[in-house]
């Protein structure tokens, strides 16, 4: 709404409704039309379905009546303050449901829930029948010698605690299963918006040609046009994430590890994330010089760009970031370590979860996750250590071999 307000404000309603249109590919059933104050169109196409917006909220997406549409009531303004309400853009998008999914994870978590009620269930019973029996003994020998307090010292109580063992036992799966399952249903997520992100940077090229057209005449805009370049080029860097995501790796892609984490280092360097805070970038590799790693460039780039960011966001101005390179058996190693803040204890587990960052309002939460999904797909492993001193994290990934890479552990 804010980009495009001053062709609206020129006249160009019908020209701002078929741009949208055609960025926005709407199908039957869904609109992007700008409104009056009294939220009726202003340009009524003839071909077009009759528009009666069902959101009364402003500015906030709201579903309509039985969940067939997503919609919003953007606000415009005639002044830059936004005092003087000129009227709305109202978009209206069909909700289309991935039934498939939500059917598998249904049936995943109730095969789950059954298998555990039936598990308790079989636990439960043997231990009661053990607690019975010895109830039983005790009231037997209670029964014949009253007065002998040795058989008072073993009271069947005891029995409980295999009930206990197995309760925590069973809890503990659970959760597991509940973590290892969410991860998964984030990835399956984040793999359809790697779809659906050629939207978002179609739009911010519409816009950026808007705006540059606009500071032809009104050199105020210019900020703008910055903004919505960065806007681009960070869309950019989460679309090539997202890519990681959706690529099977080639078993038969390998390269010299330390000649390419050198020269990825050396890229590192000028990065605006390091030259910013003077951050020395250090990177060792006499532990092995010539190391055939299972890996190619770009997963390898992705791994350091994240590693390194990450790092740098946590050190302080003029501090050392220390990158190496060696061999433990048949795993090649490459190792982050910084002298950062570190991160607690109780995070540490949920760092390489999807979605989750350290660095709100600016991190996407894919950086770690996405570092172990490189690794965990070339039979790698991925280990975190941190403390108040700093962090360090280490990448194990299989040393090439025509036999193919053995699994490396997790730890």
């Amino acid at each position: 709404a804010k980009a495009f307000r001053g062709l609206i404000l020129d006249g160009g309603v019908k020209a701002v409704q078929s741009q949208l249109s055609e960025v926005l590919k709407l199908q039957g059933g869904e609109h992007a039309v700008i409104l009056n104050q009294k939220k009726a169109p202003i340009y009524i196409d003839p071909a077009s379905e009759p528009v009666s917006p069902k959101c009364t909220l402003v500015d906030a997406p709201c579903i309509s009546s039985f969940g067939a549409n997503a919609e919003i009531l953007a606000p415009i303004y005639y002044d830059q303050e936004g005092k003087s309400l000129f009227g709305y853009l109202y978009l209206s998008r069909k909700i289309h449901p991935d039934w498939i999914f939500l059917g598998l994870i249904s049936v995943v978590f109730i095969l789950g829930y059954f298998a555990v009620f039936f598990g308790v269930t079989r636990i439960t019973k043997s231990t009661m029948m053990t607690l019975a029996t010895n109830m039983q003994n005790w009231s037997d020998r209670l029964s014949q010698n009253p007065k002998d307090a040795a058989s008072l010292s073993e009271t069947p109580f005891s029995e409980l605690l295999p009930l206990k063992v197995a309760i925590e036992g069973l809890n503990h799966k659970i959760e597991e299963f509940e973590s290892k399952a969410a991860e998964e249903a984030k990835l399956l997520i984040l793999r359809g918006i790697a779809h659906d992100l050629l939207g978002p940077v179609s739009q911010a090229q519409l816009y950026l040609a808007t705006l540059k057209k606009k500071t032809e005449f009104e050199p105020d805009y210019a900020p703008l046009i910055l903004k919505a370049m960065e806007s681009v080029k960070n869309v950019a860097e989460v679309a090539s994430q997202v890519k990681m995501l959706k690529e099977a790796p080639d078993p038969a892609e390998h390269i010299n590890l330390a000649a390419e984490v050198r020269l990825q280092v050396e890229s590192l360097k000028e990065s605006e994330a390091i030259r910013a805070k003077e951050i020395e970038l250090a990177f060792d590799a006499t532990a092995a010089p010539l190391l055939d790693a299972a890996l190619s460039r770009p997963e390898l780039r992705r791994i350091l760009q994240n590693l390194v960011q990450n790092s740098a966001h946590a050190s302080k101005e003029k501090s050392r970031i220390e990158v190496s390179v060696r061999r433990d058996g048949e795993q090649a190693v490459l190792s982050v370590k910084d002298h950062g803040h570190g991160i607690p204890e109780n995070l540490q587990k949920k760092v390489f979860q999807p979605d989750f960052t350290l660095k709100p309002g600016t991190g996407t939460g894919l950086g770690l996750a996405i570092v172990k999904y490189i690794a965990k797909g070339r039979s790698g492993a991925v280990a975190l250590a941190s403390s108040s001193a700093g962090t360090l994290v280490e990448v194990r990934i299989p040393v090439f071999s025509e036999k193919g890479a053995a699994p490396c552990s997790e730890s």
